[in-house]
């Protein structure tokens, strides 16, 4: 049976410590289709903090949004392209403006001893599986 993933109300969080975050609450009322942010979900009954998701925004209907997984989340298991539905209170943060089908936001990842930027298919992780006794 899989964990129970839970998306955290970051929202909620900020205003319990005392945080009025006036710049993230208008950059998440101007999310669109091709935006990238980062959302936290807590797995099963781990502990806070939980892992941090990379979202690309497909949509944005009233305080609807919805998203799909720009990679892979290990401890949640969710696999890359999973799709999403979520609040504007669940943002953690907007990590990139793009368009839908325009070149991918966010952080910048670099192949090693190259210059040129990793792309999906270009980068291979190979992973050997040992016995440890």
């Amino acid at each position: 049976m899989r964990a129970r993933v839970e998306l955290e109300d970051i929202e909620a969080m900020r205003l319990a410590a005392g945080i009025h975050d006036i710049s993230l609450r208008e950059e998440v009322r101007g999310l669109r289709a091709g935006d990238v942010v980062k959302l936290t979900a807590r797995v099963g009954n781990r502990p806070p903090p939980g892992e941090a998701l990379l979202v690309r925004v497909t949509s944005v209907t009233g305080g609807s949004l919805r998203g799909r997984l720009t990679r892979a989340a290990r401890a949640s298991r969710l696999p890359a392209d999973t799709l999403l539905t979520f609040a504007a209170a669940h943002v953690h943060s907007v990590v990139g403006r793009g368009e839908v089908g325009g070149p991918a936001a966010g952080p910048t990842r670099r192949r090693a001893g190259s210059s040129a930027p990793a792309t999906a298919r270009t980068t291979r992780y190979t992973f050997a599986r040992r016995r440890i006794e």
